[in-house]
C-alpha cells in the first residue's frame, strides 16, 4: 500500500491551523510564565533563580546524554503510526527516564560540592524525579504533533503549566524557598504525565519490536550526540556565570534570559507544531520542501524580527516597569538575548530542515562549532568585562550555527542560496530601520519607564510596517527560488 503525500494546499492548511494552535498556546503559557516571574520575583530572592537555573541544567544536561529521539523518529519515521513501533519507543523512553533519575540522583551531592551550594543536593535529588514521569507519557503525543492536531497540543502543554502555576505560587507565598520552583517543576511533569494520556487515545504496552529498536537506535545516533553538543553550546554559560561570577548574577542573568527568549521559544514552538511535520512530508521533494521552507522562514522572521529588536531597544525600560531595583541589571541581558533570537530562529529553520531530510550529523557539526567558540570564549569575555563580556560572546557565537547549516542545506540537497539568505536581509534592515527610528524619535517621545510607552509603539509600528513589506517582497521571490531548481533539474 502506498501513502499518498498531501497536495500543497492541504499541507498549507493543515500548517497554518497548527501554526494558529501553536499561537494560542505558546502565547498563553508564555503569558503564564510572565505573571508567575513577576510574582515569584517579589517573594524569593536572585540566588533562588540561580539555584534553580543551575539544577534545570544539571537536569537537562545528563537528559541528553541520552537521548534518542524516539519522539523524532515517531513524526519522521514512516512506520511511526505502527503500534510496534509505538510500544518499543514507549519502552525506549520508560527505561532512560528511570535511568536518568537515578543518575540525577548519584549526581546531587557533587554538583552540590562542585558550586559550594549544599542547597543544590536536595534540589537535584527532588528534580530527579521528572525524567522518569516524562518517560512514561504517551507516545501517542508524537502522532498529534505529526498529525498537526493543535488543539490537543495546546491542552498538552497549557493545561499542566496553569497546575504548576498554581502550586509553585501557592507554595512560595507559604516557604519564600527555592523549594517552591522545585516542587513546582514536578508537578507541571506530573500534570503532563496525566494529560498526554487524555490527549490521546493509544495506550501503550510492554512489548519490543527489534527492528523498531535497531531503526531508532540508528537515528537516535546523531540525534544523542548532537543533543549533547546543541545543549551544552546553548546552557554552559550558565554553569560559567554561576561558577566565575556568582549565583546572584546567575539569578539575573536567568530573568533576563527568560524574557529575552520568551518570544524566541513562541516561534521555536510554532516551527515544531507545524514547519518540522510540514518539511517531514515533503522531504523527498525538494521543489516543494524549498517552498515550504521559504514561506515558513520568510514569514516567521517577519514576525519576529520587529518584536525582537524593539524588545532589544527598550530592554531597560521593559525591566524597570516588570521588576523592582534587585533585577536591574537584567536590562542588559534583555538587550542581548532578544538580538541572538533572530539568529537562532534561522537555525531552528534550519535545523529542523536538516533532520527531516535525515542529516542530523550536519546539524551537529553546525553546534559542534558553537561549543568550541563557546568553551574558548565565554571565560575569556567573563574574565574581561564580566557578565556584559558573556552576553556580547553569547550573540557573536550564535551566528556560527546558521551559517554552517545553510552551506549544508547548499552542498548537500542543492538547495538555493536565495531562500537561504532572505531571513538575514529581512533581519538586517528591519533591525536598522528600528534602531534609526528609536534614535530619530527619542527626542521627541522618550522617557523613562511608563512613559516610553509612545516612543516604544512608535518604534515598533515602523518595524512592522518595514517587517511587512519585506515579508511581501520575499513571497514574490518564492517563484523566483523555484525555476532556480527547476532550471538546474533541467
Amino acid at each position: 500500500m502506498t501513502t499518498q503525500q498531501p497536495t500543497q494546499q492541504s499541507l498549507t492548511g493543515r500548517s497554518l491551523k497548527a501554526a494558529a494552535w501553536s499561537v494560542l498556546g505558546r502565547g498563553g503559557s508564555e503569558a503564564l510564565k510572565l505573571v508567575s516571574s513577576l510574582i515569584l520575583t517579589r517573594l524569593l530572592f536572585p540566588e533562588a533563580f540561580g539555584l534553580m537555573a543551575t539544577g534545570i541544567s544539571i537536569m537537562i544536561m545528563v537528559q541528553l546524554f541520552t537521548d534518542t529521539g524516539t519522539r523524532l523518529s515517531i513524526i519522521q519515521n514512516p512506520r511511526g503510526r505502527e503500534p510496534e513501533f509505538l510500544d518499543t519507543a514507549w519502552m525506549i523512553a520508560v527505561m532512560r527516564g528511570i535511568g536518568l533519575g537515578i543518575i540525577l540522583a548519584l549526581m546531587a551531592w557533587p554538583m552540590g560540592r562542585f558550586f559550594g551550594k549544599t542547597e543544590l543536593t536536595p534540589l537535584i535529588m527532588l528534580l530527579a524525579i521528572t525524567p522518569v514521569l516524562a518517560g512514561c507519557e504517551n507516545p501517542g503525543m508524537a502522532l498529534v504533533i505529526r498529525d498537526m492536531k493543535g488543539q490537543r497540543q495546546v491542552f498538552y502543554d497549557l493545561i499542566p503549566q496553569i497546575g504548576g502555576f498554581i502550586c509553585t505560587v501557592s507554595l512560595a507565598f507559604i516557604t519564600r524557598s527555592v523549594w517552591s520552583l522545585a516542587i513546582g517543576a514536578v508537578c507541571v511533569s506530573a500534570l503532563k504525565l496525566a494529560a498526554s494520556y487524555l490527549v490521546d487515545s493509544y495506550r501503550p504496552h510492554l512489548r519490543w519490536n527489534s527492528e523498531a529498536g535497531r531503526e531508532m537506535i540508528r537515528f537516535g545516533t546523531f540525534i544523542i550526540l548532537n543533543s549533547l553538543i546543541s545543549w551544552s553550546a546553548t546552557n554552559l554559560d550558565r554553569f560559567f556565570i554561576g561558577k566565575m561570577i556568582n549565583m546572584e548574577t546567575l539569578g539575573i542573568f536567568s530573568i533576563g534570559l527568560n524574557i529575552g527568549a520568551a518570544l524566541e521559544t513562541f516561534c521555536i514552538q510554532i516551527l515544531g507544531n507545524s514547519f518540522f511535520p510540514a518539511i517531514s512530508t515533503v522531504a523527498g521533494d525538494l521543489k516543494r520542501s524549498v517552498r515550504v521552507f521559504s514561506k515558513a522562514s520568510s514569514t516567521i522572521m517577519a514576525l519576529a524580527a520587529p518584536l525582537l529588536v524593539t524588545l532589544a531597544l527598550f530592554s531597560n525600560e521593559v525591566m524597570s516597569m516588570l521588576y523592582d531595583t534587585r533585577y536591574a541589571g537584567s536590562g542588559a541581558v534583555l538587550f542581548w538575548i532578544s538580538l541572538r533570537g533572530m539568529p537562532h530562529i534561522i537555525s531552528i529553520i534550519e535545523c529542523s530542515t536538516l533532520f527531516a531530510f535525515g542529516l542530523p550529523r550536519l546539524e551537529t557539526i553546525a553546534m559542534g562549532a558553537r561549543l568550541v567558540a563557546l568553551v574558548v570564549l565565554l571565560p575569556l569575555g567573563i574574565m574581561h568585562s564580566g557578565i556584559k563580556g558573556a552576553l556580547l560572546v553569547l550573540l557573536a557565537i550564535s551566528l556560527i550555527p546558521p551559517v554552517i547549516e545553510a552551506i549544508g542545506l547548499k552542498r548537500a540537497l542543492g538547495f538555493p542560496v536565495l531562500p537561504l539568505v532572505i531571513p538575514w536581509l529581512q533581519a538586517v534592515i528591519v533591525s536598522g530601520v528600528a534602531f534609526a527610528a528609536h534614535a530619530l524619535l527619542r527626542p521627541y517621545l522618550g522617557g523613562a519607564r511608563w512613559q516610553s510607552l509612545p516612543h516604544l509603539a512608535a518604534t515598533l509600528a515602523i518595524a512592522a510596517s518595514v517587517s511587512l513589506l519585506m515579508w511581501r517582497l520575499a513571497m514574490k521571490n518564492v517563484d523566483v527560488a523555484y525555476s532556480h531548481i527547476q532550471g538546474a533539474e533541467q
